[in-house]
C-alpha cells in the first residue's frame, strides 16, 4: 500500500470524530403506541379477492389456512391441479 497523505488522514480523523458522536437510532420506537403507528395490520386478502390471484405457493398456502379448517381437500387440489381460487372456496374452478 502507498503512503497515506496528511490531508487524507485529516479528513479521516474529521469524519471519525463526527460519526463517533452520532447516537445510533433504535430500530423500533421505544413506546408501544409509536410502534403500532408505524406498522398496519395489512394483509393481502383484499388484493387476492379482487383479482382472484395468488402469486406463489407460500402466499397461496397462507391464503388457504382459514379454509383448511373446514375443507382440507382444498389444499391437495390446489397443489396438484393448479386451480384458480375465489374468496368463497366452495367449489374450485380450474384456471385457464
Amino acid at each position: 500500500m502507498g503512503k497515506i497523505n496528511i490531508k487524507d488522514y485529516g479528513n479521516l480523523c474529521h469524519w471519525f470524530k463526527k460519526l463517533s458522536n452520532k447516537k445510533a437510532m433504535p430500530l423500533l420506537p421505544e413506546k408501544k403506541e409509536d410502534r403500532l403507528k408505524r406498522f398496519t395490520n395489512f394483509s393481502l386478502y383484499h388484493i387476492m379477492e379482487k383479482y382472484e390471484f395468488v402469486p406463489n405457493l407460500l402466499l397461496q398456502t397462507e391464503y388457504l389456512y382459514p379454509t383448511l379448517h373446514n375443507n382440507p381437500e382444498v389444499l391437495r387440489q390446489s397443489y396438484f391441479n393448479h386451480h384458480k381460487f375465489s374468496s368463497d372456496m366452495t367449489n374450485a374452478k380450474k384456471g385457464t
